[in-house]
């Protein structure tokens, strides 16, 4: 991606939608509204060895000029070192900030773990077993036999297959990891995004909500991408005693 080859098709798209909007592509021009600087007059009857303010915007105007040869190229190279790599470069930096080796690492370990491959799950697997007492040969065996009976149920079961076979009674460790899978933020996205959530919801002009309610609002806000159906809220809400009925 970052490469000139890479940013030589982003640049025909890009010069396309110029020209289609009349858009100059141009390198800005930043001399132009500085003050044009000259010899200081004292040094006018003296052979000057150094370089001077104006000799060396003459030599940035010869660079200019020299510049115009080949005018598209210069453009396409200014863009490319300006913005283009530095965005990069920038984007680059903060994913390896936010996800290092160890979260990457047990991120594949838990996609594996999903998929029931007890080898390729065993660096999330050695994470959790102490916490939660699991017993490593007993989950092996649960997780051979779950998985067969995921294949035979759908070849290329999924998440909401595991769910259907897998039972607390029948696979007791195999359904606590699979809780904690679910549940296990790789990076601290999520949390921050809940924070903002909070912010958001609990301003100046809401500072007497109390927690529980402050805590169902945020539930509802953070999780709204959970479809939730009114009908059974409704029913459940109509049940409760109240002084005028809603039948």
């Amino acid at each position: 991606m970052r490469s000139s080859s890479e940013f030589s098709k982003i640049w025909n798209l890009f010069l396309n939608f110029t020209t289609e909007h009349n858009i100059s592509t141009e390198i800005p021009s930043i001399a132009a509204n500085k003050r044009k600087r000259t010899e200081p007059s004292h040094l006018k009857d003296f052979f000057v060895m150094s370089i001077t303010g104006k000799e060396s915007e003459e030599q940035s105007d010869n660079v200019t000029v020299a510049s115009k040869v080949d005018k598209l190229e210069a453009s396409k190279k200014y863009w490319e070192n300006h913005y283009y790599n530095p965005v990069l470069d920038s984007i680059i930096i903060h994913l390896k900030n936010r996800f290092s080796e160890e979260s990457q690492t047990l991120a594949n370990s838990t996609e594996n773990f999903f998929k029931l491959d007890y080898d390729g799950a065993l660096y999330f697997i050695n994470q959790y077993k102490e916490l939660f007492s699991i017993n490593a040969n007993a989950l092996h065996s649960e997780m051979v036999v779950a998985k067969n009976c995921a294949i035979n149920r759908n070849e290329n079961f999924t998440l909401d297959d595991l769910k259907i076979i897998i039972s607390k009674n029948v696979y007791p460790n195999l359904y606590t990891l699979l809780k904690v899978a679910i549940v296990l933020p790789i990076s601290s996205a999520s949390c921050e995004r809940s924070f903002s959530a909070m912010r958001r919801i609990k301003t100046w002009t809401r500072a007497t909500m109390e927690q529980s309610r402050f805590t169902n609002v945020s539930l509802l806000h953070i999780e709204r991408d959970i479809i939730i159906d009114s009908e059974k809220v409704l029913n459940i809400f109509s049940q409760k005693d109240r002084m005028l009925s809603l039948s």
